[in-house]
């Protein structure tokens, strides 16, 4: 822009500023709020020569009577501190010396970033976490699951940036002060008396957003949808290492609570920490004194007594094998181990297990394996799945229970691609034949019909007697 333009657009700020400025003291707490809401987008609008006076702002709106304000001005803290990140680590596309410059001063402005968060932003955390609103307190704790994810992350980033000995001390010095100020507020939040808002509000904030751990519909072969969503846990990964919402030595202090919390009669809490367990399981290797009862916990939360529960902690404790098998810096063969003395000995559990709810668990289980491709890092996988898993999903399509041969018959239509090829691709294969006998020969309408559709995927006609493999489907299913 012109020095003119440039010049009149510092005028219209300077304009603008009183006014804004002034909606943080206006005695109508409905636009004291409305400042809390919008005062992140100030931080590029005015410049960075404004900063501290919209953080004070920030600060006192932290402390407002009224509970609304108090709430969006804790929800703005992480906002104001990505918006701070996202000025800092702008840079241009020069190459060599010059690249190497600008990496060191992204990596020292990040490192200010974190210590400008954690001297001025957390010590109102602190206080507010006393706050004598539940929801209150709970906004406060979503707002610092933010805020950690935010501080690892950009630790995480300037470690790989970080050529310098000034920005690797910056790093380290801050990563110090992430544990002392951080871990007492998280301590204090996974402890509040009303767990199931607050406590789930942090944990729900820990979730490793970059993984990304979330559910949503599973693939489908030649690019279809069936619209059913899936439970399986989706990854989105990009290449290198996993930011992780934790750093090390905060798993002895914080593990305990989460274990304890995971007893809570909140399904909607259990739930929280089965999606929070992954950070700590990956920084918890074999022989950690955690490990025995972190083992112990994912078996008591796939036992759970409710569904969505029990479908969350198998998607994450399969995938986390994966994660540990395409990341290597979590130790050079532990992916592996973790699917064949964990993963595969639960997985033929369930499909064992006289209870048919875990019955169809293992079947779900099996789909994970086969869908997400968690053993496509390992050789002999093909072997793996055929000896150890493949009998027991073939007796379940025998299963003396419908609902059981349903699941089984529905997992199967997606999934059988990534079945040994044998055992499908001719008629006299063991799937095909079992297949065509459940659509002529089972006596539940609706297992009929999914094992026509599974037909259908393999080109097998197992229609007879005009059938069409079970007619239409049960409405009640869906």
């Amino acid at each position: 822009l012109r020095p003119s333009v440039l010049q009149e657009l510092h005028l219209n700020r300077c304009k603008l500023l009183p006014f804004v400025n002034s909606a943080s003291e206006d005695p109508d707490w409905q636009v004291r709020a409305a400042f809390a809401y919008f005062c992140p987008g100030f931080v590029d609008c005015f410049g960075t020569h404004w900063d501290d006076v919209f953080l004070d702002n920030l600060e006192t709106l932290m402390r407002d009577d009224e509970l609304a304000v108090r709430k969006l001005a804790v929800d703005s803290i992480p906002k104001f501190a990505e918006a701070w990140l996202a000025r800092g680590s702008g840079g241009g596309g020069g190459g060599g010396e010059q690249q190497q410059q600008e990496e060191e001063d992204v990596s020292v402005s990040r490192a200010l970033v974190k210590q400008r968060v954690l001297e001025h932003l957390l010590p109102g955390f602190i206080r507010l976490v006393s706050d004598s609103s539940v929801q209150g307190r709970a906004s406060v704790a979503a707002a610092t699951g933010r805020l950690l994810h935010l501080l690892t992350q950009t630790q995480q980033s300037s470690t790989q940036a970080a050529a310098a000995a000034a920005a690797a001390a910056a790093a380290a010095a801050v990563d110090g002060a992430l544990v002392e100020l951080m871990t007492p507020l998280m301590q204090r939040i996974l402890h509040d008396e009303a767990p199931a808002q607050v406590a789930l509000a942090l944990l729900q904030g820990m979730r490793m957003d970059e993984a990304v751990l979330y559910y949503g519909v599973g693939n489908h072969e030649d690019g279809e949808e069936d619209g059913r969503e899936d439970e399986a846990t989706r990854f989105s990964t990009r290449e290198g290492s996993i930011p992780l919402p934790l750093v090390e030595s905060q798993v002895d202090l914080l593990l305990p609570a989460v274990i304890f919390l995971a007893s809570h009669s909140s399904w909607r809490l259990r739930q929280a920490v089965v999606e929070a367990l992954p950070p700590f399981q990956l920084l918890v290797g074999r022989g950690h004194k955690y490990d025995a009862s972190l083992q112990e916990l994912w078996q008591e939360l796939l036992l759970d007594g409710v569904e969505i529960v029990r479908r969350a902690a198998a998607a994450h404790f399969i995938l986390i094998g994966k994660v540990l098998g395409r990341y290597p810096q979590h130790g050079a063969g532990r992916g592996r181990r973790w699917l064949e003395e964990r993963v595969i000995p639960c997985v033929q559990e369930c499909l064992d297990s006289p209870a048919f709810k875990q019955r169809q668990l293992g079947l779900h289980m099996v789909e994970i394996l086969l869908r997400e491709d968690c053993l496509v890092h390992y050789e002999n996988s093909f072997t793996l799945i055929e000896r150890e898993l493949w009998p027991l999903v073939l007796a379940r399509l025998n299963d003396p229970l419908a609902n059981v041969r349903l699941v089984a018959a529905s997992v199967l239509e997606h999934s059988f691609r990534a079945l040994p090829k044998h055992l499908w691709d001719s008629e006299e294969a063991p799937l095909v034949v079992e297949i065509v006998r459940l659509c002529r020969e089972d006596g539940d309408r609706d297992v009929r019909f999914f094992a026509g559709r599974v037909a259908g995927r393999l080109g097998v006609d197992a229609d007879e007697e005009g059938e069409g493999g079970g007619g239409g489907r049960a409405e009640w299913w869906w």
